[in-house]
């Protein structure tokens, strides 16, 4: 065997459940390691350090695990040599994707509990210690064996601060199955369907691929890629294949591993099969006697070191508002967010949760076709307090709308618990921008006030400032609303939901992009918000020019159905189109490849149905720039045709306003 001496874990329905199996690499048959246990799934095998012990969760029977993100079951602990089975946790959680422990040396276990939170467990005493100060609603995080990093099955890779049980998300990565290396020094996930299996340099962030789907090292066929698994020393790497076959629970997926620097995680050998089976075969974990021939031996994690303060210093200062006015910044870097939490500032990724069609696009920004994103309901009630005790604000957004033509709009920005019931709602209603602002003089529903107009195609930073009695707006800069008398202050704020996109207990949604958002607690002079516009166009350049073109559909791949690519929710197929004219920008005449969503949010879009001969009217962008639509499912059933150019749908055909075409538009 090229790995050299251990043994190799995993779960598989083999016998009909899923259960964990065992295979010493110098043995040809694998054993069952858990018991025939009637409606319950085994998952998440994980060997200790030493190789002596291993840990698995028993679930209800069915996708539980998956589709249910609250579902508990036991996770034990078996001696390998005695067979000796106990319980650590009689309710415990996975973080997705079937992860639910990491060991700390070979004396601790982190895991998730029932309520939600991280827990490190001390297998001698069965001392249990809080590892986080909040219970996450849906799956869990689990921090790396050096404490100093956590994840969920989302890939993160966030920092955690041990001082404060605090983990300040990072943004998210697009892929699944997210782990650790040992040391704290790399983090490895599937990045995106079916591969590549890529590293993190989780200091700089720096990504890198260690196997590219349908690498030309995998063999038989089996290039579509999930479940990657480091060992402990970084000698190897464990990961499950496919031959292009993708539900995780009735696919062929196969056990494989490949030889790997302990310094970089790079393979340096050939890719060895360990399993051979017509069932599912995944989430394998790797124990190495000795590192294979070549190799120098890495650490085994006997002792996890100390863990030192990891939460980075907030980013310099980046609006001219003072750190006691500003309450809402989005984004801080990339995407993420920082809001105040009791008075004090932190930054989290996560600052807003998605609902229906709302999602971060390729340039980060947040892109809103029909959902909305929300804000913690605690932290919506403390920013209504911020601005009620100072009773001004300072409102400040950039955002380019899909349509303008009469009729379209929605709820942009709401703090509100209702249409009736409302701090403030910055509304869209054709080409006017409307802030529905409530005071002591104004009705629950707030006095409307135009504070911009809006062009199609044409993105827009808008800044609304009021102080009790003067309300001012400025486009771009320049003043457009100069101290409306606007009478009355925020006595009478109520509002616990903070909303892009839609507002509470309203249907209506808002069509469109938001690039930045700040909220202060103070109203900021003609001076200060045109050098704060000056600034963010510095620090975020406008985005590229927009591809539109009018196209007639050629081909299309087969749409997938949710079943098929479950757990994901978001889904895109390759069409292929003739250009019929062009409406703005430049593009290649003849054919040319779309990805286009065909699902997303679980929901199936129209582009799933579109038939040859169709026309449409799309907003494009060149895919390889598209880093997020990278790491989704591809639905790609069309003969090869490496050399016609390749977009992405950036509007989903869900009525984006064009204009008029400019003069000399292509026939």
């Amino acid at each position: 065997m090229l790995l050299g001496a251990g043994q190799v874990a995993w779960e598989s329905n083999r016998t009909g459940e899923f259960r964990i199996f065992l295979r010493d690499l110098a043995a040809a048959e694998p054993r069952q390691l858990s018991p025939d246990e009637p409606d319950r799934d085994h998952c998440c095998p994980l060997f200790s350090p030493d190789g002596s012990r291993l840990v698995y969760l028993s679930l209800p029977a069915g996708r539980a695990g998956y589709e249910d993100g609250r579902a508990t079951g036991e996770l034990r602990l078996v001696d390998l040599a005695t067979g000796a089975t106990r319980t650590l946790a009689p309710r415990a959680r996975t973080y997705a994707e079937h992860r639910a422990a990491v060991w700390w040396g070979n004396g601790a276990v982190v895991l998730i509990d029932g309520e939600g939170y991280t827990v490190r467990l001390d297998l001698a005493s069965g001392e249990r210690e809080r590892l986080t100060a909040e219970p996450r609603a849906e799956f869990g995080w689990l921090i790396d064996p050096t404490g100093r990093f956590a994840t969920t099955g989302d890939p993160t890779f966030s920092r955690y601060d041990a001082a404060t049980r605090r983990i300040e998300t990072a943004p998210r990565l697009g892929g699944c199955q997210p782990v650790f290396s040992q040391d704290g020094r790399w983090g490895v996930w599937s990045a995106g369907a079916g591969g590549p299996i890529a590293r993190l340099d989780l200091e700089s962030r720096r990504q890198t691929t260690l196997l590219a789907r349908n690498d030309p090292r995998t063999i038989d066929g089996f290039g579509y890629l999930y479940f990657p698994n480091p060992t402990r020393d970084g000698a190897a790497l464990a990961f499950a294949a496919s031959r292009g076959e993708h539900d995780h629970f009735t696919a062929d997926y196969e056990i494989f591993a490949v030889a790997t620097d302990p310094e970089t995680l790079e393979p340096v050998g050939p890719v060895v099969r360990l399993t051979d089976d017509p069932a599912v075969d995944r989430f394998p974990d790797l124990w190495l006697a000795s590192p294979p021939a070549g190799h120098r031996a890495g650490e085994t994690g006997a002792r996890r070191p100390a863990p030192r303060a990891a939460s980075p210093p907030l980013p310099a200062e980046r609006w001219p508002v003072s750190e006691e006015a500003l309450r809402l910044l989005w984004p801080d870097a990339d995407t993420v967010g920082r809001g105040w939490r009791e008075g004090e500032p932190f930054a989290a990724a996560d600052l807003f949760t998605s609902e229906g069609w709302a999602w971060f696009d390729g340039s980060g920004r947040m892109a809103l076709a029909g959902g909305r994103f929300t804000l913690a309901p605690a932290l919506a009630e403390e920013l209504n307090g911020a601005l009620m005790a100072t009773n001004e604000l300072t409102l400040e957004l950039a955002i380019e709308p899909w349509s303008v033509a009469s009729g379209s709009g929605g709820p942009i920005v709401a703090l509100a618990n209702a249409p009736g019931s409302r701090s403030f709602t910055l509304y869209q209603e054709g080409e006017s921008l409307q802030l529905h602002l409530r005071t002591s003089d104004t009705a629950p529903a707030g006095a409307p006030v135009e504070v911009g107009r809006l062009a199609a195609g044409r993105p827009v930073r808008l800044a609304v400032t009021f102080t009790p009695g003067r309300l001012s707006s400025y486009l771009d800069g320049v003043p457009y609303l100069t101290e409306q008398l606007v009478p009355g202050d925020f006595f009478p704020w109520r509002a616990v939901h903070f909303a892009v996109g839609g507002e509470e207990r309203s249907p209506e949604r808002w069509r469109g992009w938001v690039e930045s958002l700040r909220i202060g607690a103070r109203a900021e002079s003609a001076a200060t918000l045109a050098a704060s516009d000056r600034q963010r166009r510095a620090e975020r350049p406008a985005p590229a020019p927009p591809l539109i073109a009018e196209l007639r559909l050629l081909a299309t791949s087969t749409a997938p159905a949710l079943a098929e690519i479950s757990p994901y929710r978001e889904a895109l197929l390759v069409q292929e189109f003739e250009v019929v004219r062009v409406l703005a920008g430049e593009l290649p005449a003849g054919r040319i490849r779309v990805a286009r969503y065909a699902l997303l949010a679980g929901e199936r879009l129209p582009a799933a149905g579109a038939r040859p001969g169709e026309r449409f009217v799309l907003r494009l962008g060149p895919f390889a720039e598209e880093l997020r639509a990278q790491s989704l499912f591809l639905a790609d059933t069309l003969p090869a045709a490496w050399e016609q150019p390749f977009y992405l749908d950036l509007g989903l055909d869900l009525g984006l306003d064009l204009g008029t075409p400019p003069a000399g538009a292509g026939e």
